[in-house]
């Protein structure tokens, strides 16, 4: 008989014995709360297996998850609401279903009361089917007339003195450090992200117009014919999509080379004063590039991105619903290496964020106006520069508006015996700004 009742609680145990994981929490201070809740959690009957087996990019991977025979995972976020800290805590139990279990605890300074965290302990325990306290002596207290009641002496301590259960060998403290080393050998990418700061992304796409106008002027015109060109309102569409392949093979420094590569293009309609003459007009925009993100502090949100391109920039107006030409107009097209850098920052966690940068424009060649066709010789050199604002209202998605300039410079060499048009320069200049959506992956 009394194998029997053995037999009966050992296999009472292995049906009562569950398999958990604690994944890392978030939040501002959120490492000392998951302590308390592993230290309080990871004990006999539960097996707890580290977060690291099962945990990837921060996330849930249940297929790691069925491998070690995970039935639990016990998720953490530590956020702030008036002033006051809470912990919100998950029982996810499949990929893609509904918490099994969901409840916040109010944080006292830097860690959950005794009392928050007996509630705490108290939940997870009756989601993961654990059989309260009392039950412990009441299973293993034989029956009183097969067994003398014991001397006071030998009296075991009564349930409430004796700990609230066994632990495990895994769950022991030392044991409990050894779970948490692999937390420590992690690469940055894999920790919660700090308040504040975003994950880099692998992918990134910018839909977004520009809304502006652009002029065209030249300075000491010497000779008549030369005409100035001014569109006080365009639109112009652009798409840009970054590429960083290299962060889908390794972590660190290196992940953040990325390509990239943009177009912009407005079709309007021209008109010269005191017509009713309309001319098709075109202005479009090539950029692709090289990038190199980089965090040049560790717990901050701010990324610094060297950058170096080509642009393809031009801007003509073809033949009149007329037939006729404007004269003294010249197309210009500009190629030109573009050296720059940009900067981001998040402003804390409320989704805000400022982002700016500036560019030099080295012009190889400026198409029509510097050929044999107007000025002969001369050369250009062109600046850029923006700043604008972000609210990522979802997940992935983020509106940005923002303040764009760019202007150039352009000296020719001029021989007003000989040649048609003399001027020393000209200034070609769009301002304007930028309202557009990015989607990062």
């Amino acid at each position: 008989m009394r194998f029997a009742l053995a037999l009966a609680l050992f296999c009472s145990s292995l049906a009562s014995a569950q398999t958990a994981s604690v994944a890392p929490f978030t939040g501002p201070g959120a490492g000392p709360l998951r302590d308390q809740i592993v230290s309080g959690v990871c004990v006999d009957p539960v097996n707890c297996v580290a977060q690291n087996k099962v945990i990837t990019g921060g996330k849930p991977d249940w297929k790691k998850a069925r491998k070690e025979r995970v039935g639990y995972i016990v998720t953490g976020k530590v956020v702030v609401k008036g002033g006051k800290r809470q912990l919100d805590l998950q029982v996810l139990v499949k990929a893609g279903g509904a918490p099994k279990f969901k409840k916040s605890y109010p944080v006292a300074s830097s860690e959950l009361s005794d009392k928050a965290l007996s509630q705490a302990v108290a939940a997870l325990d009756t989601v993961m089917g654990v059989p309260p306290p009392a039950d412990e002596p009441k299973a293993r207290e034989a029956p009183p007339e097969e067994k003398p009641q014991p001397p006071p002496e030998e009296q075991t301590p009564p349930p409430e003195d004796k700990p609230r259960r066994q632990p495990t060998t895994e769950a022991a403290p030392e044991p409990r450090q050894t779970e948490r080393e692999p937390d420590e050998k992690q690469s940055q990418a894999d920790e919660p992200a700090p308040a504040g700061k975003r994950k880099d992304p692998i992918v990134a796409v910018d839909v977004a117009a520009f809304l502006g106008g652009r002029s065209l002027s030249y300075s000491n015109v010497s000779k008549p014919g030369l005409r100035s060109y001014s569109a006080p309102f365009m639109f112009a569409p652009a798409l840009k999509v970054e590429f960083y392949p290299l962060a889908l093979v390794m972590k660190g420094l290196i992940a953040g080379l990325g390509v990239d590569a943009g177009f912009q293009f407005a079709v309007l309609k021209s008109r010269r004063s005191g017509t009713d003459v309309t001319y098709p007009t075109s202005a479009n925009t090539l950029d692709f590039g090289v990038r190199w993100r980089l965090r040049p502090i560790a717990d901050s949100g701010l990324a610094i991105i060297p950058t170096l391109g080509f642009r393809l920039q031009s801007f003509s107006v073809g033949a009149g619903s007329d037939g006729t030409t404007l004269d003294g107009l010249p197309g210009i097209t500009y190629s030109a290496l573009r050296p720059g850098v940009l900067a981001e920052l998040p402003l804390t966690d409320s989704g805000l964020s400022i982002f700016g940068g500036f560019a030099v424009m080295i012009v190889l060649s400026s198409g029509e106006i510097i050929s044999s066709s107007y000025f002969k010789s001369g050369s250009a050199f062109g600046l850029e520069g923006t700043l604008g604002l972000g609210y990522r209202i979802y997940g992935p998605i983020e509106v940005r508006a923002s303040f764009l300039i760019q202007h150039y410079a352009l000296s020719f060499k001029t021989d007003p015996a000989v040649d048609t048009y003399v001027a020393d320069g000209a200034v070609d200049q769009y301002i304007g700004g930028t309202i557009g959506v990015r989607l990062t992956f």
